[in-house]
């Protein structure tokens, strides 16, 4: 169990994420993300006169964000685990991903979330593109678990900037659609009621208790009236 007196723990939080607006390529291959032996799931630094700071969680933030953006290009995304065995056509992402704290300079007056790294695709043992990366979050945290959420913001962009990068890489297999069946649908007409006509007793409604032999009469209830409704 890790101790946490002479720590602080930031977990990874990236925000929501939706796929890409500019979609131009549906992909035939799944694709799976490769973490483990690239990305190490607790990252921890000590800035100079600062208690460590450990980052938790960072593998499932970085998959559930490639997730978002990537899941309409390719008909499977998700995390590489040992039993997956890569069929013909098939992706594989190497991510290479390491978080570090900035502390305040001129980019802003608080502490930030930096990251630098690596990316591959690959299809079928042949590299498809790989490029390297390197952000920054807002320079507007305190120091300590503030910074899960400043690392989730880079962590967000770059997913969004992979999102667009591998919705663009050509298909070399042709997606044939088949045909749909034909839905015929027919409108409901809703008998909604008119707002200019009174609404009449209902005969569901419950009926009043009935009165004590020894209690006075009820005043009898004024007869109820048409209520003019004003035109719009």
């Amino acid at each position: 169990m890790f101790g946490c007196v002479e720590q602080h723990r930031a977990r990874v939080t990236p925000p929501l994420l939706a796929p890409p607006e500019k979609r131009e390529v549906l992909h035939t291959g799944r694709l799976f993300i490769e973490l483990d032996g690239y990305t190490a799931d607790r990252q921890c630094s000590t800035p100079a006169g600062r208690r460590a700071l450990c980052y938790e969680r960072v593998q499932a933030a970085l998959a559930g964000s490639l997730r978002e953006v990537l899941w309409a290009s390719f008909p499977y995304v998700g995390v590489r685990g040992r039993a997956d065995e890569l069929r013909p056509g098939d992706y594989l992402l190497l991510v290479s991903l390491a978080i570090e704290a900035l502390p305040p300079g001129a980019h802003g007056a608080g502490w930030s979330a930096g990251v630098k790294g690596e990316y591959r695709l690959v299809r079928d043992g042949m590299p498809v593109t790989e490029a390297e990366f390197e952000s920054r979050s807002r320079a507007e945290f305190a120091y300590g678990r503030p910074l899960g959420v400043a690392a989730g913001e880079v962590i967000g962009g770059l997913a969004a900037h992979l999102g667009q990068v591998l919705a663009e890489v050509p298909e070399p297999h042709q997606i044939v659609q088949q045909p749909l069946p034909v839905v015929v649908a027919k409108p409901i007409q809703l008998d909604l009621p008119d707002a200019t006509r009174r609404i009449a007793p209902d005969s569901a409604a419950p009926r009043p208790a009935a009165r004590h032999p020894n209690a006075p009469a009820a005043p009898a209830a004024p007869a109820a009236q048409e209520v003019p409704v004003a035109s719009r």
